[in-house]
């Protein structure tokens, strides 16, 4: 009887873990929403004098494939030249890269390199260190940018309290397979994103496009998640941390291949967790409300959400003969981890046509980005930290 007691309590745990990130914390957000006045920009600004002065960072390793198109880009993008300057950081690049930069002769780029590979973050900070720009806005190489997507970040900051923005991710790239996964994946967070941005701050954001005030950049440290590291920043310093659908960057599918998915997703999840240990005090309810309830559940508790669903299948399953309902959920957790373990082991040429094949793809995506999620919470508790790695881009 003790041990059933005690599987009852494991199942009711994880069963709110779960449903907490999927529905019941969506649902509250929902709530919340019709509840309070929702967030607006100010209006759209016209005038010169109106505009900020922008400074675009964007670092870069051998993507010499990807940089001339994403620099066509950001000198096209409907902007005043005379407030806007475009900041490309090399991280040690041995390929192409740094000759296509330093092909383009506009005034307002500027080049800063590194002859070694020192990461990311560094490029950042560094980047950050000589720019002008009073709005510092960060977007990667393989990131494509809506003509007007730097105009609807820079409309927010009329509003003193409005201390960063997030823009949103669309992805672009046909012919990926786990494309559709992707979307759906993208297209909710989003949502949680527009229902955070409306009650208060996101408590992620997007880091093919975001912006801050300069003022409020931190240092990054090594081994932190660098998007989640501003944003818990700006929200650490009182100022909001908000949302807008319509600054939009086009991006390929973030993961090309399974494999891909996984050590991507360790990676982010390893380095999201230390951003969040750096910004503890968000965490305290006496200073910041509710935001730190937020905060775990919407990244605390996903990066927990594989040990979650582990101990929800051993619970009903130790559980079968106690009620029907536990033989119905072993029955639905079976179908679902089936349909993910088949779906890899069909033809591709059958993959793409059927159009029913969507469900066991999003299974399957579903348990690669859970398998990488536990291996970055294992390597977030081994002390392992990821300063520097090889990106990997469409072209792969």
């Amino acid at each position: 009887m003790s041990f059933r007691i005690l599987w009852i309590g494991i199942f009711a745990l994880a069963f709110l873990c779960v449903t907490l990130f999927f529905a019941l914390y969506p649902l509250a957000l929902l709530i919340a929403c019709g509840l309070r006045r929702r967030h607006r920009p100010h209006r759209e600004l016209t005038a010169a004098a109106e505009f900020p002065f922008v400074s675009l960072i964007i670092v870069v390793r051998n993507g010499e494939h990807l940089i001339e198109a994403k620099l066509r880009n950001a000198f096209e993008l409907d902007y005043p030249a005379e407030k806007y300057e475009v900041i490309v950081f090399s991280d040690g690049s041995t390929d192409g890269t740094n000759d296509i930069v330093q092909s383009f002769h506009d005034p307002r780029l500027s080049f800063l390199k590194t002859e070694t590979h020192r990461g990311k973050m560094h490029g950042l900070n560094r980047a950050v260190e000589s720019s002008r720009g009073e709005i510092l806005v960060f977007s990667d190489a393989d990131a494509l940018l809506k003509a007007d997507a730097i105009k609807k970040l820079a409309r927010h900051y009329c509003d003193p309290q409005i201390g960063g923005v997030s823009g949103r991710n669309v992805v672009r790239q046909a012919g990926n397979e786990l494309r559709s996964a992707q979307a759906s994946y993208i297209t909710f967070d989003n949502l949680i994103k527009r229902m955070e941005s409306s009650v208060g701050s996101l408590t992620s954001n997007n880091g093919k496009l975001h912006s801050l005030r300069r003022g409020l950049y931190r240092t990054i440290k090594p081994g932190a998640c660098d998007d989640l590291h501003c944003c818990l920043s700006v929200v650490l310093q009182r100022k909001r941390f908000v949302f807008d659908p319509a600054a939009q960057a086009m991006i390929p599918a973030p993961s090309r291949t399974p494999g891909h998915e996984l050590t991507r997703r360790r990676r982010i999840v390893c380095r999201s967790l230390i951003a969040m240990l750096a910004h503890w005090r968000l965490f305290n309810p006496l200073s910041f409300g509710l935001y730190g309830l937020r905060l775990a559940i919407n990244k605390i508790l996903r990066r927990l959400l594989p040990v979650s669903l582990l101990l929800l299948l051993a619970s009903t399953i130790a559980l079968w003969n106690l009620h029907p309902i536990f033989q119905l959920l072993v029955g639905a957790q079976a179908l679902f981890y089936a349909a993910a373990a088949i779906y890899p082991l069909l033809p591709r040429a059958l993959r793409a046509r059927l159009p029913f094949i969507k469900a066991p793809q999003a299974a399957f995506y579903f348990c690669i980005g859970n398998i990488g999620m536990m291996l970055g919470l294992w390597d977030f508790l081994r002390g392992r930290r990821f300063e520097m790695w090889e990106p990997r881009t469409a072209r792969d």
